[in-house]
Order: C-alpha cells, then structure tokens, then sequence
C-alpha cells in the first residue's frame, strides 16, 4: 500500500517507521533538516530501549512523491492550510485522507448526524474555505471529543502553569481546580455526544510538557483556535456555564499573544 505522511514530525515519523516496517511503501511529506537527514540516514524511532530503522522516501515537493492510497496528515492545526495546495499531487479518485491532530477540526460541521446539537460557526479553523474545497471528511467526532476533553483543560492548564502533566497534577494548589475543569470539559463533549468517555484521571499522569506548552517555549505557532477557541464556541452555542475554562481561555490567548505566537 502507498502511505504518504504529510508532515514527518514526531508523531509522523513514528507512523512512518512502523508502516514501513510493516510492509507498506511509505512516503513523507518534511522540510529542513529533518528532510535532510532522512534522506541520508532514514528513520529511527526509539521506544524505551528499543530503536526501528527504515528507509522511506521523502520530499519537500508533493509531486516528486505521486499518488498514493492514503494520506495521513500528521501536521498541527497552525500548519494545516499547507494541505490545500500540497496534496492534490498525493490523490487519486479513491485516496483516503486521514489527519491526525488535536482539537476541534475545520471540517467538524459537515454532514453533521440529524441528532447532532446546533454547531457554532468554525469558519476561522478554515479561512477562506480552502480546505474544505480540497478535502473529503470522515464521521469521528466523537473520538475526537474524547481526546479533547483533556486537551482543553489538562494542556491549556499546563500551557499557564509551565508545568509538565504530572507537575500540574500532584500540585496541591491545584487539586480542587483539575476536577472542576475536567467536568467543565465533560459538559463540553457530552452536549454533542451524551455517550462521549467521561475524562477521569487516576493513577500517576505522564511526566511530559503537552505539545501546546512546547510550542510556546519553542516560540511556534500555537493550536490556540483548535484546542481553545472552537471548544469555548461549542459551550457558548449549548448555553454552558463554564467559567474556569472561559477564564483559562482567556489567558491562553493573552499569554500566546504576548509571545507573538497568536494573531487571532
């Protein structure tokens, strides 16, 4: 099968290496010195102790890559307008697209379910409309929403408090705050989906920075709209009350924008 990842960061590459070793002939779609060094050396994904190599093919131009059976797009929300010029190369009539990102996509309103409650208005995740010129869509809102639920609470708490998840978690100062959020969020998600899995945290969380607060250590553009503003949309257009979120919301952009990071 011919797979093109479409921005081989780190999730990407992981997805690279094991559908190359798993037979399929792999592509990616990178740029800079990543391209470079793929291009002389491979790719080696390292799992604890463990280290997988293997050869793919890699270009910053789409159309050195051809059609392929399926894209995946592993690029973050801030960089995805970049798909509706490059990927008309990678397709056929029967390609398959998958994107793989965090929070509220920009083809979430189309073909919504009869049932689905009314959606707010998420031109901003798509300006112009380019994508959705370009771009078939597949029903997995409410796997989506699963993930988001601690993508809009736990990594925007993490993004103010410059701690890592586990940091965030054992603080006593913030012990009362994580469940408040965490229902905030799971009123979120089950007003579209009253059947979405309930957000609970139990156990130790992970040791890491969330992408969101790398991001902005690093100076990148940040997924604000998709992780931020389209959840907030979605509380407001279903008459939630939901004022810690509002509030980390609030300071998430006004701390984005500060740094430079957010137009918005």
């Amino acid at each position: 099968m011919r797979i093109c990842i479409f921005g081989a960061g780190a999730v990407g590459s992981h997805f690279a290496v094991r559908l190359a070793l798993a037979g399929h002939d792999v592509s990616c779609v990178m740029r800079g010195p990543h391209l470079e060094a793929v291009k002389a050396r491979g790719l080696r994904l390292r799992v604890g102790d463990a280290e997988f190599s293997a050869r793919v093919k890699a270009s910053d131009d789409p159309a050195a890559l051809g059609p392929q059976d399926v894209v995946i797009s592993t690029l973050k929300a801030t960089g995805i307008s970049s798909l509706a010029t490059g990927l008309q190369p990678l397709l056929r009539d029967d390609t398959a697209i998958v994107f793989a990102q965090n929070g509220i996509p920009w083809w979430y309103d189309i073909g919504l379910p009869a049932d689905h409650p009314p959606c707010p208005d998420l031109a901003f995740l798509d300006p112009g409309g380019r994508l959705r010129a370009a771009t078939p869509k597949e029903r997995i809102r409410e796997t989506i929403w699963s993930k988001l639920l601690t993508n809009m609470s736990m990594s925007v708490l993490c993004l103010l408090t410059g701690q890592t998840a586990r940091a965030v978690r054992e603080d006593p100062a913030l012990r009362d705050v994580v469940p408040r959020l965490l229902d905030e969020a799971n009123s979120i998600g089950q007003s579209c989906f009253p059947d979405v899995k309930r957000t609970t945290r139990s156990g130790p969380a992970p040791n890491h920075k969330p992408s969101l607060l790398q991001d902005y250590e690093l100076g990148r553009a940040m997924e604000i709209d998709v992780l931020v503003r389209a959840p907030a949309a979605f509380a407001r257009t279903a008459g939630l009350s939901t004022p810690m979120l509002d509030l980390m919301a609030a300071l998430a952009i006004r701390q984005a924008r500060d740094k430079g990071l957010y137009q918005g």
